[in-house]
């Protein structure tokens, strides 16, 4: 079997429209390489600056980690060190109250027989569920974000 070299395979015009296309890309990117590069957005960061070592945790982690559970909120709100920190203790005390809305919230749907079992709690729970992760997600970026009613309690509660 004789083997068919490059050349038999492609037409002259296919050859040449390949050709011409390698060549436009070519030209593209020599204009792309040619652009001056984009100057830097003039954004300044929301987020407070880290502490050192010594001091403990940065605002923006103490903050997101006073969302995990109750307990780490109610040490920030114990220790002198965190305390003092007004993004912490706001995010320590809205912490507290969204707890304290869920309990209430799963005794009210506990009590209505099957409506409130199996389908307001779950609904209750994964709306408290992103809740949480939202407010985890905004204090680590350095946002004091309130939580609608709940924010304003809480922070009332904080200014104390």
């Amino acid at each position: 079997m004789r083997r068919k070299d490059f050349g038999s395979i492609f037409s002259v015009t296919a050859r040449a429209q390949v050709v011409a296309l390698l060549n436009q890309e070519a030209v593209s990117l020599r204009i792309s390489a040619e652009k001056p590069p984009m100057e830097d957005p003039q954004a300044t960061s929301s987020v407070p600056p880290p502490t050192s070592a010594a001091s403990g945790l940065a605002d923006n982690v103490a903050g997101a980690l006073a969302y995990v559970t109750v307990i780490p909120a109610i040490v920030f709100l114990v220790m002198d060190e965190y305390n003092k920190r007004p993004f912490v203790r706001f995010n320590a005390f809205q912490c507290l109250c969204l707890a304290a809305t869920w309990i209430v919230l799963s005794f009210v749907c506990g009590i209505i027989p099957i409506l409130g079992w199996f389908v307001l709690l779950p609904i209750v729970a994964l709306t408290m569920l992103v809740t949480v992760i939202m407010c985890i997600v905004k204090a680590y970026s350095g946002v004091k974000f309130k939580v609608p009613l709940i924010g304003n309690y809480a922070e009332k509660f904080a200014q104390q």
